[in-house]
């Protein structure tokens, strides 16, 4: 980076140029030169009224990361020309012509101008507030001396996923937007380059996902970086009906089916089942003395699963006492749909599809090839009725839809031509002499009789 330039103008010599001709004063830049352009016979006065030293003016190349501007904009090129902190203003307006890149050859920038390089930065005594660069050079006219910038807006850019939250397996579209950038780059979840605004599908999400988007500017603009995160929860619901509940102690009987059905006390269900005792009273077992009692003890309970209920494909082990879940992955859904359902011959017709809980789908019927899980397509120039079959496999099973589209034929709209016949010619020049049509019958009222 190059320092700044200073060139203290000789009091005499400005002086005269100001009184007889044009003096252009040229600065070194960091990329080229700089200068300012005084027409013969401009007069400089200090704001405010006072002497003013003439020997204080200086010209200098300005380095644009040093200025703070605007939020959003970014100097391509700076110089100051006059007496710094102090505003001054020329009597006939001052050509400033500020050196950039020459990547920036046919862009547009922005000019401001400020009196002191902390700003603030304003646009007021310039005859125009852009340039267009040409030949790596900015050039406007002013009639306030301070220090001038030329701009460039920096990039922006904003993405968001739709919905941010879903269920596994299940999809979300991302969807974002750039301006006063050149190039797109993506990363975290994504990655390659990417359009200046767009959307994408993603689908079977199966844990959280961050998708971050650098877009690039133009010269000395810079990046912008955003993100979106779609939060994945854990497995989707379990849509399996339940099945008949299953009791604790029926499980431990079934076992060990030479104990007798305890539940905390010494309940005698049947007495045939345990042979030699005799009846209960009140509450107690009388054995004779040969007999020993032995306390039954049930065995633990096993840990109940925290997630899940029992499903048809439970499997119960008597051997082991343990109850084993099977958990069923969801079916795949699909729906489909033509509109319109019917058109004319040569007309066309959109298809929609989605799907949930599949991975890859697949089309038959008047379509074909593998498809996304979920879009639209058009169809054109229809002769014939059509059949849209799609089916759509996930680990779950499979499913398959189909939407028909009815073909007619056109209205006929031709007018009906009239024929009518000339009467042939009999010979010598006379015309055939039709006979008349007979009159239909006249149909005569009754003939009125007087009563008896």
């Amino acid at each position: 980076m190059c320092s700044p330039f200073l060139l203290a103008i000789p009091l005499a010599p400005l002086l005269r140029s100001l009184s007889a001709k044009t003096t252009t004063v040229s600065v070194t830049a960091q990329s080229g030169s700089d200068s300012v352009k005084l027409k013969g016979g401009n007069a400089i006065t200090k704001s405010g009224g006072g002497s003013l030293d003439v020997t204080a003016l200086t010209a200098t190349d300005i380095d644009p990361s040093s200025l703070t501007l605007p939020s959003g904009v970014v100097a391509e090129g700076a110089v100051q020309f006059g007496i710094p902190g102090v505003a001054l203003s020329f009597m006939q307006p001052a050509t400033i012509a500020i050196s950039v890149s020459p990547s920036n050859n046919g862009d547009t920038l922005t000019v401001y101008r400020a009196e002191a390089l902390a700003g603030p930065w304003m646009q007021t005594g310039l005859a125009l507030s852009t340039c267009v660069v040409t030949a790596g050079v900015c050039q406007f006219d002013t009639t306030l001396a301070s220090q001038f910038a030329a701009t460039r807006s920096t990039p922006t850019v904003t993405i968001s996923g739709a919905p941010t939250s879903v269920t596994s397996g299940n999809s979300s579209t991302v969807t974002w937007v750039s301006s006063n950038a050149t190039s797109c780059t993506a990363s975290g979840s994504w990655s390659g380059s990417k359009a200046l605004s767009g959307s994408q599908v993603f689908t079977n999400l199966t844990v959280n996902q961050t998708y971050t988007l650098t877009c690039g500017g133009k010269s000395r603009a810079g990046s912008a970086t955003q993100s979106a995160t779609v939060t994945v929860a854990g497995a989707p619901a379990d849509t399996t009906a339940p099945s008949a509940p299953l009791n604790a102690r029926r499980l431990r009987h079934l076992a060990d089916p030479g104990q007798p059905h305890v539940d905390g006390k010494y309940r005698q269900r049947r007495r045939d089942r345990l042979p030699g005792l005799p009846q209960r009273h009140a509450g107690r077992i009388s054995l004779p003395p040969t007999a020993t009692a032995t306390r039954v003890s049930p065995p633990p309970p096993s840990t109940p699963t925290p997630s899940r209920q029992l499903t048809p494909a439970a499997n119960v082990s008597l051997a082991s006492n343990s109850v084993g879940i099977t958990t069923l992955a969801p079916s795949p859904t699909v729906t489909i749909t033509a509109s319109p359902t019917s058109v004319t011959s040569g007309g066309s017709t959109l298809l929609t599809w989605s799907s949930t809980n599949a991975t890859t789908c697949t089309a038959s019927g008047g379509w074909s090839g593998a498809k996304a899980t979920s879009g639209s397509q058009s169809f054109t120039n229809l002769t014939t009725n059509q059949t849209y079959t799609l089916q759509c496999m996930g680990t779950g099973g499979s499913a398959t839809q189909s939407a028909s589209v009815a073909v007619t034929a056109p209205a006929d709209t031709t007018t009906p031509q009239h024929h009518y016949h000339r009467p042939r010619s009999q010979p010598g020049g006379q015309h055939h002499q039709y006979p008349p049509l007979p009159s239909p019958p006249t149909k005569q009222p009754p003939a009125y009789r007087a009563p008896m």
